[in-house]
C-alpha cells in the first residue's frame, strides 16, 4: 500500500502544480505519474477482483477502491471536459470573430 500512497499523492500534486502552471515541467511528471499509476491500479483491482479466488478486504482497500475510482474519474473525465471547453470556447471565439470582420 506504500507505493500507492507514494503514487496517488505525487499524482494530486502533479495536477495541482500543471492546473495551474505552477511548474513548467509539471505536466510530464503529471503524465509519467498518471501511467503508473493506472498501470499500479489495474493490476491491484485484478488481484482483490479476480473471480477465481475470493479475497477479504480491509479497510484500507476500501479507501484505495474508492481513491482509485477519482483518479480514473479525474484523468479521463476531467482532462477530456477540461480539454474541451478550451477547444469550444475557441472555436465559438473564431467564428464570432470571423462574423464581426465580415
Amino acid at each position: 500500500m506504500n507505493l500507492y500512497k507514494i503514487l496517488i499523492n505525487g499524482w494530486y500534486i502533479f495536477f495541482v502544480l500543471s492546473k495551474f502552471n505552477l511548474w513548467k515541467n509539471a505536466d510530464l511528471y503529471l503524465e509519467k505519474s498518471a501511467y503508473y499509476l493506472k498501470m499500479y491500479i489495474g493490476v491491484v483491482l485484478l488481484y482483490y477482483f479476480n473471480p477465481v479466488i475470493k479475497r477479504a478486504f480491509k479497510e484500507e482497500h476500501k479507501g484505495m477502491i474508492f481513491s482509485a475510482a477519482c483518479f480514473i474519474l479525474f484523468t479521463s473525465t476531467f482532462e477530456e471536459f477540461f480539454s474541451r471547453v478550451e477547444k469550444d470556447t475557441s472555436d465559438v471565439k473564431n467564428n464570432i470573430l470571423t462574423l464581426v470582420k465580415k
